[in-house]
């Protein structure tokens, strides 16, 4: 992919005493804004894409009210080595969450229940 750009660039734009106003410009007349990049090389490896490999995890935790009405929900989301490592990420944040403190109402706040999701990526 890069050496594909490299073709097909007519000029980095450079601002010497502004470098966040860095652009790269392609001879299709598109402009991309390459922040701290001082090489074209720099400029065409940020504006690629990454190709993401691996197992992707979402762990969403919820808690219910009595009549089973989510009230709380959150989701935790990214690449993990292995399902062990998410399931211990699960666990960890489960812990965290506190339960069984008392509401205004004099109801005792439920345990957060949790969810996992996998997806092969790559």
């Amino acid at each position: 992919m890069a050496t594909a750009l490299n073709s097909k660039v007519t000029c980095l734009e450079r601002h010497a005493y502004a470098p966040e106003l860095n652009r790269l410009h392609l001879k299709s007349g598109a402009s991309f804004p390459v922040p701290h990049c001082t090489t074209i090389a720099q400029a065409i490896k940020r504006i690629s894409p990454k190709a993401a490999r691996g197992i992707y995890a979402q762990v969403t935790f919820e808690r219910k009210d009595s009549r089973g009405n989510v009230t709380f929900s959150k989701v935790y989301s990214g690449f993990v080595n292995s399902r062990l490592q998410a399931l211990a990420f699960a666990r960890e944040k489960q812990a965290t969450t506190h339960a069984g403190g008392r509401l205004f109402d004099g109801s005792e706040l439920p345990r957060a229940e949790y969810r996992i999701r996998f997806v092969l990526k790559g």
